[in-house]
């Protein structure tokens, strides 16, 4: 495991384009699951892409992969299953979702996500924060929004399989877990 502080964005672009070079070189099947309480169609860090991996991901347009909803959308276009999950927006629940401003913004990043066929499920009371995607588990305090990655002071935790597998399948438990508990929350409805 390695921890990262502060300037969360390269960290995340690094994981999500090794996750989508991995599944493109298998050739599909491969599942990334994201999950925070709230989600913003947040920009990823372009100096990665541009800097590193062309060759890992040849023919793919930096604009296939410079937002989350770039990458779900490229994902899904790579034969992959993506699974979202989001904090509800009941009244009741805790955190509450009263931004009516931010709620507009995830809802329609939530749109795009849902029409790539992307699954998207609300969580009663859900505050982790995670990316799982082949071999690596990404998780800690950052809420995937431009805040979360470029400005809060937060930090991530991320979990290899070939580094920690121990360390890495008992955080990969974890938070398919959440993703499990959501989806016996059934549906619920959005603002």
């Amino acid at each position: 495991m390695s921890a990262v502080d502060g300037f969360l964005a390269p960290v995340v672009t690094v994981v999500l384009l090794t996750g989508l070079a991995r599944l493109r070189s298998e050739k599909g099947g491969a599942h990334l699951y994201l999950g925070s309480p709230w989600l913003t169609n947040t920009p990823l860090f372009p100096g990665v892409f541009a800097g590193s991996f062309p060759h890992l991901l040849p023919d793919t347009d930096p604009s296939a992969v410079s937002t989350i909803a770039d990458v779900v959308r490229t994902w899904r276009e790579n034969k992959g299953d993506v699974t979202i999950v989001v904090q509800n927006y009941g009244t009741s629940d805790w955190p509450k979702k009263d931004n009516p401003h931010r709620n507009r913004e995830e809802l329609e990043l939530l749109h795009r996500c849902l029409e790539t066929g992307a699954d998207v499920l609300f969580g009663k009371s859900f505050h982790s924060k995670f990316i799982v995607c082949p071999d690596v588990v990404v998780s800690g305090s950052a809420n995937m929004t431009y805040s979360g990655y470029y400005r809060n002071f937060e930090h991530l935790h991320v979990h290899h399989s070939l580094i920690a597998s121990g360390g890495y399948d008992s955080e990969r438990a974890a938070c398919l877990n959440h993703v499990a508990t959501a989806e016996a929350q059934g549906n619920c409805s959005a603002p």
